[in-house]
């Protein structure tokens, strides 16, 4: 077993990843007596993948409901949330109650903001359920919501009381959901240090398949820094940016496809967007410059953007919240370890990077 303990000062939990978490959930949720009704919000084919595991956990918490959702972009909205927030006044759930998501980000995601204003906050719980989840969204109290097509665009801070990491969980994931999990891991490569990095470019295919000591190792040294950098930049005023790195490509290549590609994936191609641009700057050397591609682009032959053209990809990112004054602002590579952030580029500079990312991934 490996704990990352994230303390904040004010509130601080564990994040516990293993296999086989089912007893150690319970009696965690068990012996929080303060919790009177538990609900589990659940992604509907996670369920219908991992019934009989998932009915044990429930099943073995005391008071507890479950709640079903489709899981997608398209109902990462309000009108989600508030059937669930209407489902638990019909249930009768008061202050003291517990939500816990169970499934990918974007169950968490709705359930961490539901639980952040349902009777203006009670507490959650993340058990993140794919590889992606459990190395980003899951950990570092972001929750949130779209906005239309502008993806997070509602949310919030809000910690959870724990997360727990079951390894066992990411077993029935496709092979295109295992790659999504490894782009932001990539990222990590980028922000740790070169042994991560050296780690990642020999052992990416035991990432992709599932090896147990690889998924333990990865995961761990994911959440390790992610918590780090959480514990210092809470609220993303400072260093939390760099946990952007790839990003405000990437949620405009999500954004114009209609989210027809998936978020990791993306982050894959924001990732070489942001080399090159950082190639553009001047600011990466020629040798780290070749370094940091050759990580990347081996996984451009298993994602192709279709129908993506690189000004209306530009024209997308302005709808990215983290623009500032009308201004792109963008966090970049220099050399493993370190990376800039707020920077600005100009538009031929940053339709230049657009391009050369979609000649690989296009």
């Amino acid at each position: 077993m490996k704990k990352v303990n994230v303390n904040l000062g004010y509130h601080q939990y564990d994040i516990i990843i293993d296999k086989n978490l089912n007893s150690r959930i319970i009696r965690f949720i068990n012996g929080h007596t303060n919790h009177n009704k538990v609900l589990f919000l659940l992604d509907r084919n996670f369920y219908s993948q991992q019934k009989i595991a998932i009915d044990q956990i429930i099943d073995g918490v005391n008071n507890s409901f479950r709640l079903m959702i489709n899981a997608s972009e398209k109902n990462k909205t309000y009108s989600s949330v508030i059937k669930i927030h209407e489902f638990m006044q019909r249930k009768k759930f008061g202050r003291d109650s517990l939500l816990v998501a169970v499934g990918g980000g974007i169950t968490g995601d709705i359930g961490g903001f539901a639980a952040s204003i349902y009777m203006r906050g009670i507490p959650y719980i993340q058990i993140p359920t794919t590889l992606l989840a459990a190395v980003d969204s899951s950990v570092g109290g972001k929750t949130g919501i779209n906005l239309n097509t502008a993806k997070n665009f509602i949310g919030s801070f809000y910690q959870p009381e724990a997360v727990f990491i079951d390894v066992n969980f990411f077993n029935t994931l496709p092979f295109e959901e295992r790659l999504c999990g490894l782009g932001e891991i990539l990222k990590y490569g980028f922000l740790t240090e070169k042994r991560i990095f050296n780690y990642l470019k020999k052992n990416g295919s035991k990432i992709l398949d599932l090896d147990s000591t690889a998924i333990k190792k990865i995961v761990a040294e994911s959440v390790k820094y992610k918590s780090s950098v959480v514990i210092a930049d809470e609220r993303e005023s400072g260093i939390r940016k760099l946990l952007n790195l790839g990003h405000t490509f990437a949620h405009a290549f999500e954004m114009n496809s209609k989210h027809k590609i998936k978020h990791g994936h993306a982050v894959i191609i924001g990732l070489v967007a942001a080399v090159r641009l950082a190639k553009n700057l001047e600011l990466v050397s020629e040798k780290n410059y070749m370094e940091f591609l050759s990580l990347l682009l081996p996984y451009s032959e298993y994602i192709k953007l279709k129908n993506a053209g690189s000004r209306a990809v530009y024209k997308s990112m302005f709808s990215d919240k983290k623009t500032r004054g009308g201004k792109l602002k963008f966090v970049l590579p220099v050399e493993i370890g370190k990376i800039l952030i707020d920077v600005e580029a100009d538009k031929k500079g940053v339709l230049d990077a657009i391009q050369f990312s979609l000649e690989y991934f296009s």
